[in-house]
């Protein structure tokens, strides 16, 4: 089993994985230089996590991977048809290629108001340039608002352009995300922040944010330092759960006492509860609190052959948290990070990858046992 913690005290998710998404291609030059894709953003109603809650997609799909090879010419025409009443609409949309240099195409580097313009409600653009980067894992994602936190993100994979000899017999994409029941752009007096159907410990009852990227560090702790102007620091809360290629259960965690407080300090290990990979909609032995109209989820499932050796291509793309990722009963080696080859490390079960910039692309080799399953 796979086991992804996330760390500093927050609500640690168990979770099994497996597999990416479908590439959205839409056309492709005959010669297979220019890659062409039509991405269409739009608002939908999901579940990821079994919590139903608006999330943005691209044609349809939630936190798509992008698999391009070294060398080609990429074209991305995105579309935002997001509502006009969406908290961030506002804001407009941009897609930044992280970890990506962009040299000799700094205007498609995909950051709002530096860049470019955002994309604004009802218009397009047209992103197209040569991917020259070393081949690796990277993310792409919204950088005009923080809409990468309702998922509008996804891996992105750079292949070689000439063919190397493996290292290992497959590969798998573990795309990693924190998840906020809260949608970006909304400020709320008292968002229930639930995990087991029970309101977070310490939760406030004040104005907070509902995600991290609204997550305001600037201001002070100190109350005789805290002024109208200035407002006060609060902490914006607990994630929900972890996705693991856009699938996870909120339901997988216990929360506590002393995991909600201003430290994030918790007194005693949060329990997990990976018995079954799919949670039937409704009310369930798995979702005692759910209504009848709740929708089902279902865990990342990834079948291994025993004897063979596997690269994952981990990728943190959260909001905030930091997480380990474990192989139970097996030794991970890692290869490369920030896409960058690297000496083989070996790291006994454990990978740790934090979000943000480049970092969390780590790309790991783990030898499946015969006798001790993953």
């Amino acid at each position: 089993m796979i086991w992804v913690f996330a760390a500093v005290g927050f609500c640690w998710v168990c979770v099994c994985a497996d597999g990416t998404r479908d590439l959205l291609q839409t056309t492709s030059a005959t010669d297979s230089i220019v890659e062409e894709y039509v991405w269409r953003a739009t608002v939908g109603s999901r579940a990821p996590d079994c919590f139903q809650r608006d999330v943005i997609l691209v044609n349809g799909t939630f936190q798509p991977t992008l698999v391009i090879t070294h060398g080609q010419y990429l074209q991305v025409t995105v579309v935002n048809d997001m509502p006009a009443d969406y908290p961030s609409v506002a804001d407009g949309i941009s897609i930044h290629w992280h970890g990506f240099s962009m040299r000799g195409s700094e205007w498609y580097d995909g950051t709002g108001r530096i860049t470019q313009c955002p994309i604004a409600p009802g218009t397009n653009f047209t992103y197209k340039f040569q991917v020259n980067e070393q081949p690796g894992s990277y993310i792409w994602h919204d950088h005009s608002a923080s809409n990468r936190a309702d998922g509008l993100q996804g891996a992105l994979i750079v292949l070689p352009s000439v063919p190397q000899l493996p290292q290992y017999d497959a590969e798998k994409t573990l795309f990693i995300t924190d998840w906020f029941h809260g949608k970006m752009g909304r400020q709320t007096a008292s968002y229930p922040i639930i995990c087991r159907g029970h309101i977070e410990a310490g939760a406030r009852s004040d104005l907070r944010a509902s995600n991290a990227l609204q997550f305001t560090l600037n201001r002070p702790f100190a109350t005789d330092s805290q002024s109208q102007q200035t407002g006060q620091w609060q902490w914006v809360g607990l994630p929900q759960a972890n996705l693991i290629n856009g699938k996870g259960f909120y339901g997988d965690c216990a929360l506590i006492g002393g995991l909600g407080n201003v430290a994030g300090v918790a007194t005693v290990d949060p329990t997990c509860n990976v018995t079954t990979g799919t949670i039937a909609s409704g009310k369930s032995k798995q979702q005692p609190w759910a209504t009848p109209s709740n929708p089902g989820c279902s865990h990342e499932n990834i079948t291994l052959v025993p004897g063979q050796t596997y690269r994952f291509r981990i990728i943190n793309g959260g909001s905030l948290l930091y997480q380990t990722v474990c192989f139970e009963g097996h030794n991970v080696t890692v290869i490369a990070a920030d896409a960058t080859p690297t000496e083989p490390i070996s790291f006994g079960p454990c990978v740790d990858v934090n979000s943000g910039q480049r970092y969390p692309q780590h790309s790991t080799l783990v030898s499946v046992s015969q006798q001790q399953p993953v």
